[in-house]
């Protein structure tokens, strides 16, 4: 027995031959088989266990045994199948729950672990649940695991609606990349930098390397803001604060602050920029921010624009680190 993944309240593991009298029970019972073709009688019982076994070795997911977890009860069986469904190969969500079990949100909390491990564990792109129309607890099922009605095929020789999940790609990887690897590579060589190397100013700007730094954070701040209402607003003119960094940085003495604690804060802040990056809704990147000279910039600029200042400063710090020799 392998356990494959955990919900709330149930275990899925893998179906054993401790399970075979419970699973034939199911296969036999004909309320749960109410919309397939037939139940099945023992000797199509020992056919189906050998099909899910063949499945896990060949594909390596089929059906898995579900588990309640407050008294290791098995109340039926849920798991991922391979179809081909129009010429295509898909990725099936199906289950099979005992009547004595219905009405209690199993069958959706299942469904939904599998489509989650398919996505987080197998890497598939989507998930799709294969459905008689006038099965109704299956179509609500489907759609509190936010799938969507997306056409029709036959199968079995049955009409059936294609309920589907699309994944999204992931995104700004090489973004998110980036700003971890400045991050990492800099927390440990800025707090080991003596006080007189970050209180003196150098730059073109007359910034030190704690001015610089502040204001790295400072865009933290302001990008922090954009990145989260742009998401939730397709158009937005919030305060710019390019014409006025100066004054951030001046109106929050950076120089009379504790180095150690603000390497920690910026280190700590772009920790939560990534993960910020990372949970994107991708159907908002062109949403468009508008500057106070009336410039629009999209979502999607604004997390590259961020990388691109990020860098822009930090190799300004090398630069007055390497000027001063340390």
């Amino acid at each position: 027995m392998a356990k494959l993944l955990e919900t709330d309240r149930l275990l899925l593991e893998t179906l054993e031959q401790k399970h075979f009298k419970e699973l034939c029970s199911l296969l036999a019972n004909e309320k749960v088989h109410q919309y397939f073709p037939k139940t099945l009688n023992k000797e199509e019982a020992q056919e189906f266990y050998n099909k899910v076994k063949k499945g896990y070795s060949e594909d390596g997911y089929s059906f898995w045994a579900v588990i309640r977890k407050e008294d290791t009860q098995f109340i039926g069986i849920c798991g991922l199948l391979k179809q081909i469904i129009n010429s295509q190969e898909e990725v099936e969500v199906g289950y099979r729950i005992n009547d004595s079990y219905w009405g209690r949100g199993y069958a959706t909390e299942a469904a939904q672990g599998c489509v989650t491990y398919a996505k987080d564990v197998l890497k598939k792109r989507r998930v799709i649940s294969l459905i008689l129309k006038e099965n109704l607890q299956s179509v609500r099922v489907a759609e509190k695991n936010s799938m969507t009605l997306v056409g029709e095929t036959l199968f079995y020789e049955k009409m059936h609606r294609v309920y589907r999940i699309q994944f999204p790609p992931k995104q700004y990887t090489k973004e998110q990349e980036e700003i971890k690897a400045i991050v990492n590579d800099w927390s440990e060589k800025l707090v080991s930098l003596p006080e007189g190397v970050i209180s003196q100013r150098r730059n073109k700007q007359s910034r030190t390397i704690k001015h610089l730094l502040g204001h790295l954070i400072d865009s933290a701040v302001n990008n922090h803001h954009r990145l989260v209402r742009l998401q939730y607003t397709n158009q937005l003119e919030f305060p710019d604060y390019w014409q006025d960094n100066d004054r951030w940085i001046a109106i929050q003495n950076y120089l009379a602050e504790d180095w150690k604690q603000l390497v920690g804060f910026w280190q700590h802040y772009n920790w939560h920029i990534i993960h910020l990056i990372k949970n994107i809704d991708h159907t908002k990147k062109e949403n468009c921010w508008t500057d106070y000279q009336g410039n629009v910039e999209t979502l999607d600029a604004i997390v590259k624009g961020y990388v691109w200042h990020l860098n822009l400063h930090i190799n300004d710090i090398k630069e007055l680190i390497e000027e001063n020799g340390v």
